[in-house]
């Protein structure tokens, strides 16, 4: 579901980039860290398409706490993955 929801603020032509950012932020809110975690994992399978690239273009993974998933996770995502935003 976070990957369809992500690909849907990514393809759609009416949505300022302003607007995808804030709604991309509203569904990472409503996750858990351990949802975020589990997310990240997800990406990294072959079946998971680009689900990688659109955590990292969302900035999905910026506020997974520190510890072992979130070390595992830096290891292999684009630091972006888990960057604030320039404004």
């Amino acid at each position: 579901m976070v990957y369809t929801i992500l690909r849907r603020i990514k393809d759609d032509k009416v949505l300022s980039e302003p607007e995808k950012i804030q709604y991309s932020n509203l569904l990472r809110s409503q996750l858990t860290s351990h949802e975020l975690a589990l997310a990240g994992f997800n990406g990294l399978m072959p079946q998971a398409n680009d689900f990688d690239a659109l955590l990292t273009e969302f900035h999905m993974l910026k506020y997974l706490p520190t510890g072992i998933a979130r070390r595992a996770l830096e290891e292999v995502y684009d630091p972006t993955a888990f960057a604030a935003r320039d404004d």
